[in-house]
């Protein structure tokens, strides 16, 4: 009897140069810290009150020259996710009809009160959070930190299990990895795959030689689907060039205890003129050919991490694949299944269609992303 990999990322196999934070304009991500002042809305609280836990906001600048204020890391509530922020000179504030923000915003360092009126949902009555959100901006391209993105070849070397099933070597993937330290006691480990799951674990301060010990807080699995908890081991080093990690896992509901093996090695990601590693500010259009007044567009941004053997993982806010690559052109059949690619990456540009066939009462339609951005960081 085979077993399948022991998390999400898994099933599908069958990134030292000079801080550049200061070239950088009120664009990116800030690593914060947030305090609730009042909350009459429900019981929820932003933030655990854990000392010095902190979570990340990515200050997206549009086309238009306005900012949309967008939580990453899920730990803070939608209700502060805020679009079209004018920054001016750096101070701020912008109000609509439920919500209000009030502070400063630089390239360095930001300090915001944030307002969300609503409705509760058990009395009926009108209610209000109100929080303080202080951080400055993640010095994710800094050589002395391993607070950043690293590219990360992750090989499935196979595995064993308690009755004696053996679980074969699934391959490679190269895949983004954030190291985020978001407490004083911890750093989190995030490793995404091309279709949204990640592998999510804990890790006690890293040491000045880099060496890793894993903590048992938190350490799951992950994908739209489920949340798988697992339980192991993972060794090796972090620094702020490079990962070299080993990783032995179990789910924790396994009643085989099957252990399976990996390795995780790579490096730091940095911008580059010449690597098709990049993420991609970008503009979507999407139409549907069986309904003419359908066409919503939007700005947000695409990451692409490059294969072997011609292939590219394209993640975006619709669609996450592996596509072909020939050059700057890609072409392919999405991962997911019916949707094809067509169009060109390189270092600087991106520039696609995906498109969807459908029927629909015996019409022959399509329903079609265009894709159209340029490198964020350069």
């Amino acid at each position: 009897m085979q077993h399948e990999p022991a998390f999400a990322f898994a099933l599908l196999v069958a990134t030292g140069c000079a801080d550049q934070r200061d070239q950088l304009p009120v664009d990116g991500q800030y690593r914060v810290t947030i305090e609730q002042i009042t909350n009459t809305c429900n019981s929820s609280s932003i933030g655990s009150g854990a000392p010095g836990l902190t979570t990340r906001l990515d200050v997206f600048r549009r086309a238009d020259g306005l900012h949309d204020l967008r939580w990453v890391d899920g730990w803070v509530s939608d209700d502060f996710r805020l679009s079209a922020v004018d920054l001016g000179d750096g101070k701020v504030h912008h109000v609509d009809s439920t919500k209000e923000i009030i502070g400063e915003v630089t390239a360095d360092a930001l300090e915001l009160e944030l307002v969300h009126r609503g409705i509760r949902g058990d009395t009926g009555q009108p209610c209000e959070r109100r929080a303080i959100a202080r951080g400055s901006k993640r010095p994710m391209f800094a050589s002395d930190t391993v607070d950043g993105r690293y590219i990360v070849t992750v090989e499935h070397r196979g595995g064993a299990c308690s009755n004696g099933d053996v679980i074969s070597p699934a391959g490679a993937w190269n895949m983004r990895m954030e190291v985020l330290p978001f407490r004083d006691d911890r750093t989190s480990i995030l490793v995404e795959d091309p279709s949204g799951g990640l592998l999510r674990f804990w890790i006690e301060p890293i040491d000045q030689g880099g060496a890793v010990r894993l903590t048992r807080d938190v350490f799951f699995a992950a994908n739209d689907e489920h949340v798988t908890q697992l339980d192991g081991s993972v060794v090796g080093t972090i620094t702020p060039a490079g990962v070299d990690l080993t990783a032995e896992i179990v789910a924790l509901d396994d009643p085989d205890a099957c252990v399976t093996s990996y390795t995780i090695s790579g490096r730091r990601w940095i911008p580059s003129p010449t690597s098709l590693d990049s993420e991609y500010r970008t503009n979507y259009r999407l139409t549907d050919t069986c309904d003419p007044s359908y066409e919503v567009t939007y700005e947000d941004t695409v990451i692409a991490v490059g294969q072997t053997e011609g292939r590219l993982d394209v993640i975006d806010h619709e669609v996450q694949s592996t596509v072909s690559l020939d050059g700057e052109n890609i072409t392919g059949l999405a991962s997911n299944g019916g949707l094809t690619y067509r169009g060109t990456i390189t270092p600087d540009q991106a520039s696609y269609v995906v498109a969807g066939r459908y029927t629909s009462a015996g019409r022959h339609c399509v329903r079609t992303l265009e894709v159209e951005g340029e490198a964020r960081y350069r």
